[in-house]
């Protein structure tokens, strides 16, 4: 499998990648400067067909979930419930707004707003929760500039090809110490170190990038913001599939390290310092 597809780090902008992980289905290549890690090949983002090409069935959440909509909804609860020391209240904007997120923002008192690009996600949270989310691409021009007071990506950041040009754009709709929220898979957490190639938060049909709480706040400092809290939580695992040896097997390493959290979960929030302003087009 080629070493290079012409892309650069989106951290320290080197063009130079050497390969950490093969399988027969994917490589894992990391920057020269160690500062991220990419999936071979690039996965194309189709957000309106799942893997089989069918437009009727898209997959909404990642089955790293046992149970979709509560595997999420405990995940977007420790987003927000981190950011919310930064940013308790005011307008808020969910860039990827699947199911949970944007509902229990709205239950805590946020005025919110979400944005997602595939149909099944924005009928999600019209059908079951009673919202009105945009169907788009982010950016878009109806979201305004500087007039959002949180900003969340919870499980988003890792999915995107670019994803400075996606930061550069939020921070241009953050207000002054505005709070940037941003959630995805670590690749340093215990699982992924036990599974290896076969971690669940891998995803190589669907992640661009495989990140870490580090990377995630060193693109977060490329962009001008500033670190105010990480956090490593865990994911949900799905335990219902495979053999009845693997499940138990994985069940029971989940029961016995999830009290000392495995730490794939990566949490990073980042402000918006008063002092910058948004260059002049």
């Amino acid at each position: 499998m080629p070493d290079d597809f012409g892309m650069t780090c989106p951290i320290c902008g080197s063009d130079s990648w050497s390969i950490v992980a093969q399988t027969s289905d994917f490589g894992l290549s990391q920057c020269i400067n160690k500062c991220i890690i990419r999936t071979l090949p690039m996965p194309l983002y189709e957000p309106e067909t799942d893997n089989t090409g069918n437009s009727e069935t898209v997959t909404v959440m990642e089955n790293v979930y046992s149970d979709p909509a509560d595997g999420h909804f405990r995940l977007a609860r420790e987003l927000l419930c981190l950011a919310g020391r930064f940013k308790p209240g005011g307008r808020l904007l969910d860039i990827g707004c699947g199911m949970g997120l944007l509902k229990l923002a709205q239950e805590i008192g946020y005025d919110i707003t979400g944005i997602d690009p595939t149909n099944s996600s924005t009928k999600y949270a019209q059908q079951i929760f009673g919202l009105n989310p945009l169907i788009g691409f982010f950016p878009d021009e109806r979201l305004g500039l500087e007039t959002f007071d949180i900003i969340t990506m919870n499980h988003v950041l890792e999915h995107l090809p670019d994803p400075n040009f996606v930061l550069n754009a939020a921070i241009h709709l953050l207000k002054d110490s505005g709070v940037l929220a941003i959630a995805s898979p670590d690749y340093n957490g215990l699982m992924r170190r036990l599974r290896r190639t076969k971690w669940e938060g891998i995803r190589p049909c669907e992640h661009v990038w495989q990140l870490t709480s580090n990377s995630i706040a060193n693109l977060l400092l490329k962009n001008g913001l500033e670190i105010a809290a990480k956090k490593n939580t865990t994911l949900q695992y799905n335990t219902s599939v495979g053999s009845l040896f693997r499940r138990l097997a994985l069940k029971t390493a989940i029961g016995v390290a999830g009290p000392l959290n495995l730490g794939d979960n990566a949490i990073v929030i980042a402000q918006k310092s008063s002092s910058k302003r948004r260059p002049a087009a």
